[in-house]
């Protein structure tokens, strides 16, 4: 549109986009680019003759997400020759995936379940027996926050046992068999 009238929609003095033709007033506005806080908008219209008019401004404040998913309750459970399901929940809708490995540098990802909840399951296969195993959990929002877990260890072991240990902070918690019997 060379010289012809229209519209550039501005966010603090810059150009929000290409100028519009004047029959196309409306615009989207992604604000993900943008600082939280208050902006500017302001309309520029050039007629035909090539006279510019600003419209006054409105002021919007911008309040994006950049919190992460907090996760809590992280557990292995059902820990069987077959398996072991990871369990955990977020305080906010998010979706599902396990890191896990023999190592705290892991190696392997679930699939992605990109279903949004607050209570999340993921079942780790094909398992080595008498092994220890590493896991993290990890879940994203909507805003494409992530939140990942400390590292979580559980053992796998011949028989239908369940225990795990955090790391972190030198929580430990067992279930199933007896300590002297592991």
């Amino acid at each position: 549109m060379v010289g012809g009238a229209g519209v550039q929609f501005k966010v603090d003095g810059a150009a929000m986009g290409a100028r519009r033709p004047r029959h196309r007033t409306r615009v989207a506005w992604n604000t993900a680019a943008l600082s939280n806080g208050p902006h500017t908008l302001t309309a520029v219209a050039r007629d035909a003759a090539g006279n510019v008019t600003t419209s006054a401004a409105v002021t919007a404040s911008v309040n994006n997400d950049t919190t992460p998913p907090v996760l809590t309750a992280v557990a292995a459970s059902a820990i069987t020759s077959a398996g072991a399901t990871i369990s955990w929940t977020t305080n906010e809708a998010s979706d599902t995936q396990v890191e896990y490995g023999l190592t705290t540098a892991y190696g392997t990802l679930t699939p992605l379940d990109p279903a949004k909840v607050m209570t999340h399951t993921r079942t780790l296969g094909a398992l080595v027996a008498g092994t220890l195993y590493h896991y993290r959990v990890r879940s994203r929002d909507a805003a494409g926050n992530l939140g990942t877990s400390g590292d979580f260890t559980f053992n796998h072991h011949h028989h239908d046992v369940s225990r795990y240990r955090h790391l972190q902070g030198g929580n430990t918690h067992r279930r199933g068999r007896s300590p002297e019997r592991m």
